[in-house]
């Protein structure tokens, strides 16, 4: 029998895990889940960011390294969230495919797809057995989209739309819900591994418009969290108001 969220903002779901839990968006989404009601545990890598999160908003945390998938499934043994948010996620130094290093190609495939699937493989049953769950996964508008010196990240993304698409025709009828969020350009720190500054960072990318910060993207996750259980956003497409995804452009060389 299929559980029905019908108490209070969100329903049913007690308890939540976000992964990347110490970034904009992660910090966001663990601080709007916390107010909403729910016990959030926060997951990522760096042991002395999750203890200064805990000090500050009281979230259980757990220490997870995406770029290793299989120590993620081990970590997460036994463990069981009714809500899920497949966050964590890097992106690699900006350039063409053939001059970026090995390891950071295999990092990106490995945090951004390989970590999530991992994630989700270890708490997926347990939400299926339950009759209850939801699951999101944090991917980008540049999934669909090619951008120059960006394939690696670009296509991890687009795994992901396409997970997220299949797993939700495998949960029909189980009462677990799937949702993908595509964010554009959200104004954190999340850049500065590509371009180097944050002053180079916000100049170049979020000068003299009004950009999309992470509360955004906790509130658009917290409203399809709350909608009736009959009732799935299997995508979110978010961007500023003053920003427009769309058109093409050809990639040209003068020989």
């Amino acid at each position: 029998m299929t559980a029905s969220p019908v108490n209070g903002k969100l329903g049913s779901y007690r308890t939540a895990l976000v992964t990347g839990g110490t970034g904009g968006v992660g910090s966001a989404v663990v601080r709007e889940f916390i107010a909403a009601g729910l016990m959030v545990t926060a997951g990522a890598r760096a042991k002395d960011r999750l203890d200064l999160l805990k000090s500050e908003v009281g979230c259980d945390t757990i220490v997870l390294d995406l770029s290793r998938p299989r120590t993620v499934m081990q970590a997460l043994e036994g463990r069981s969230f009714d809500v899920v948010v497949n966050n964590a996620g890097i992106m690699p130094a900006a350039g063409p495919f053939h001059s970026l290093p090995a390891e950071g190609i295999f990092d990106t495939v490995d945090v951004n797809l390989s970590g999530a699937l991992a994630v989700t493989r270890a708490l997926l049953p347990g939400q299926v057995e339950r009759g209850s769950g939801h699951i999101f996964f944090i991917s980008s508008m540049f999934g669909p989209y090619a951008a120059p010196n960006a394939a690696v990240y670009g296509a991890t993304k687009a795994a992901l739309r396409a997970f997220s698409k299949g797993l939700r025709l495998d949960l029909v009828g189980t009462g677990v819900r799937v949702t993908e969020v595509a964010p554009g350009r959200i104004e954190t720190e999340f850049f500065r591994s590509s371009m180097g500054d944050m002053a180079v960072v916000r100049e170049k990318l979020f000068a003299n418009y009004r950009s999309l910060q992470p509360s955004d993207v906790s509130s658009a996750i917290v409203y399809a969290l709350g909608l009736p259980a009959h009732a799935d956003v299997n995508l979110i497409e978010l961007t500023s108001t003053d920003q427009a995804l769309g058109g093409g452009s050809f990639a040209t060389h003068k020989g």
